[in-house]
């Protein structure tokens, strides 16, 4: 039942606390949002869209949520816009207790680009997000330090849809897979493929810097009637989608239970490098994703994207 789910997320940990929430003006960032403030926590709502966050904050705060919310400006698919977010989030706050890297893109086509030439689901949902919590180490190590008892969580959103990558999981010399045979469409195997490294990125985390107190994670959060399908709503899909959402889609509302269940749950903070899916279960996500040598392979073409655009990579 809704009303059961939705308290196993709510947890007392928050109060207090200070989180970012990437996406936290639609879909289930919004509702991550608001279960933090609902428990008092100071949530940054991080996303491009002013005009957008400001609409979102407008409803929240018709709520008289006791938390605290501030916008700051963050474009994934700009790395230069990333390094920007998280200058002047280190600039407002010493720490960082929780991190929800929950923003996506998925497009029914590929063919869109970041502003700085990768492929928009990967350049966003992936490389975006990793060097992200690249920058944001140091609050999450001073949350380490300031409270060895609640360690600060990083959850990575990621998807079912992650079986979807191409076989090799990921290829530095076709990152994508969009050029490696594979049964699935290519839209299919781009937002695999991202969410496939969506669940790379907290298990390398979690080997390099777990040992500092400090736990990463990555769940499917559901199949949910948010923004997140809007694209997919044209052509004959004006007719199938409506069915197809009526049929399996969960409320949006639901969307926001695995992830804040591994981000403020007690018993969840032994569960690092860990993939869970609906309703805060732990299962098995693909077995490529527990290779420690394509998890390797990940991170260091991250750090070669990030050299190549911004001088030099981020030193951990």
């Amino acid at each position: 039942p809704l009303r059961r789910q939705r308290q196993m997320c709510i947890r007392d940990r928050r109060s207090g606390q200070i989180a970012i929430v990437t996406g936290g003006n639609s879909g289930i960032g919004l509702e991550t949002v608001r279960e933090l403030l609902r428990k008092n926590a100071k949530v940054y709502l991080a996303c491009r869209s002013e005009e957008r966050a400001h609409k979102a904050m407008d409803e929240l705060q018709r709520n008289q949520l006791p938390g605290k919310i501030e916008f700051l400006r963050l474009d994934l698919a700009s790395l230069h816009s990333i390094k920007e977010f998280s200058e002047q989030f280190l600039a407002k706050e010493q720490r960082l207790d929780m991190l929800f890297n929950s923003a996506g893109v998925m497009n029914p086509y590929v063919g869109p680009e970041t502003k700085d030439g990768y492929e928009l689901h990967l350049g966003t949902n992936s490389l975006g997000h990793h060097y992200l919590t690249q920058l944001l180490v140091p609050a999450l190590q001073v949350s380490a330090k300031a409270s060895p008892d609640r360690p600060p969580r990083v959850c990575f959103t990621s998807s079912i849809a992650h079986r979807a990558t191409s076989p090799k999981g990921f290829d530095p010399t076709d990152p994508t897979g969009l050029h490696t045979y594979c049964y699935m469409p290519a839209h299919n195997r781009a937002y695999g493929t991202s969410k496939f490294c969506n669940i790379l990125s907290a298990n390398w985390f979690q080997r390099n810097l777990g040992a500092q107190n400090i736990v990463f994670t990555s769940c499917h959060p559901g199949i949910l009637k948010t923004g997140l399908v809007r694209e997919w709503n044209q052509g004959f899909n004006t007719i199938m989608m409506p069915i197809i959402e009526a049929a399996i889609f969960y409320p949006q509302r639901m969307g926001c239970i695995t992830q804040l269940y591994l981000n403020t749950a007690p018993e969840a903070a032994t569960k690092g490098g860990s993939y869970f899916a609906p309703w805060a279960r732990q299962v098995d996500p693909l077995p490529l994703a527990r290779d420690v040598g394509v998890q390797d392979t990940f991170a260091k073409w991250v750090d070669e994207q990030v050299t190549k655009h911004m001088g030099q990579p981020v030193d951990l």
